[in-house]
């Protein structure tokens, strides 16, 4: 299978779980041996071209956003790279190929297009009954109203014409693909699910090269861009509770973000700075030391993950979580079975959800277990693959 995949960003540009799930998915299947190209924006380095694990990355000459789709220029490419490969499809994450529908290559081409789908626009900024959805419930500001009107961009202009036009869409949870029927009213049969997968050979069970520096902790980790919608402050109030209980619990918070500032005072304001690690940002290859170094990985979000990509990896590791009962973390997480949930921004179950497997060794070796098995299982980067070869297949009549 010949494929030309558009992304708007690779880790390159920066580290985030469309961002990761993209470049694992094109190195997925260039391993099973397909030919995988990938157009994204320009290089940090200025880089114009690179093969990099069998895939062949292009960087086109545009300022690197999540926000908008690539432009013209990649359409030139695609052109020109086209009359040398023959591509069987064309793959989209999120409206990134655009243009290849505006400009009316699609028609001109031929070749079918697949429109990977990681949340719907209405589920960023309305809350159905009491699930919390988005940012509504987390109180309204003025950061709020720009959000709201970029997700009715989106919806109306970007991604409905994605929806509209693309040959077949993949959501990469349960949740996302009910969104997308729910809010565009289109043909079940046109969306398939295809959960993101981990690189288990990086993340597994194995030593932490840390160990040595948290002798004698019991630790907790969160790894998440640090906004308010994130819900760590949350487990930082819950930490309270659990430190009084339990005295060496320590809390690693592993990311970077505009709420960090907020989140260190209020661990100064509860005397916490000696159980709290703000880590910053970690490359990606380090993570795993902080996976297999924590006793419990923990998933506050008041905020509808469409996956849940660093749950998936810590569980990888043989670790077990505790998350919010939300969005797409109800697709990888069985409650009890291989990980614990917690209703949305409820500090005393949080904490004595944390506290249940901290003081119950035999608890949490079986939902680490049970959730290395989950993983192996459903969410690996060659089941990813397999998935979305089977999608080609279905958009090409093979």
């Amino acid at each position: 299978m010949r494929v030309c995949m558009f992304a708007m960003l690779l880790p390159v540009h920066v580290w985030g779980g469309m961002e990761v799930h993209s470049f694992d998915l094109a190195k997925g299947m260039a391993k099973a041996g397909h030919d995988i190209v990938v157009i994204t924006s320009r290089h940090p380095k200025g880089i114009k071209k690179e093969v990099i694990e069998g895939v062949e990355v292009h960087y086109v000459d545009v300022y690197p956003t999540s926000k908008k789709p690539l432009g013209r220029e990649s359409i030139r490419k695609l052109e020109q790279l086209h009359a040398e490969k023959k591509f069987d499809v064309i793959h989209s994450q999120v409206f990134s190929a655009f243009y290849y529908i505006k400009d009316g290559l699609k028609q001109k081409l031929g070749v079918p297009l697949v429109t990977t789908l990681h949340g719907t626009p209405y589920s960023e900024i309305r809350t159905p009954y009491n699930e919390i959805k988005g940012d509504l419930k987390q109180g309204l500001s003025l950061m709020i109203f720009p959000r709201i009107i970029f997700h009715l961009f989106t919806h109306f202009y970007l991604i409905r014409r994605m929806v509209e036009e693309s040959d077949a869409l993949i959501a990469v949870s349960k949740d996302v693909a009910d969104n997308i029927l729910d809010e565009f009213k289109i043909n079940k049969s046109k969306v398939r699910v295809v959960y993101n997968g981990i690189d288990t050979e990086k993340f597994k069970p194995s030593e932490s090269r840390l160990k040595g520096k948290f002798q004698g902790k019991k630790i907790l980790l969160s790894v998440s861009v640090l906004h308010r919608r994130k819900g760590i402050q949350n487990l930082i109030k819950a930490l309270r509770k659990v430190v009084d209980r339990i005295p060496e619990t320590h809390l690693i918070v592993v990311g970077k973000g505009p709420y960090r500032k907020n989140l260190e005072k209020l661990t100064h304001d509860l005397k916490l700075e000696e159980h709290v690690t703000f880590a910053g940002w970690i490359p990606d290859d380090e993570l795993k030391d902080y996976y297999n170094l924590c006793d419990v990985f923990v998933q506050p979000t008041l905020y509808v993950e469409a996956y849940g990509l660093v749950v998936a990896e810590a569980m990888s590791c043989g670790k077990p979580p505790v998350a919010s009962r939300i969005g797409g973390l109800k697709n990888i997480i069985q409650d009890g079975f291989n990980g614990l949930f917690v209703e949305p921004g409820n500090i005393e179950e949080l904490a004595d959800r944390i506290e249940e497997v901290l003081g119950d060794k035999e608890l949490a070796k079986r939902l680490g277990d049970n959730a290395l098995k989950t993983v192996e299982e459903k969410f690996s980067i060659s089941k990813m693959a397999s998935g979305t070869i089977k999608v080609y297949e279905s958009v090409r009549g093979v």
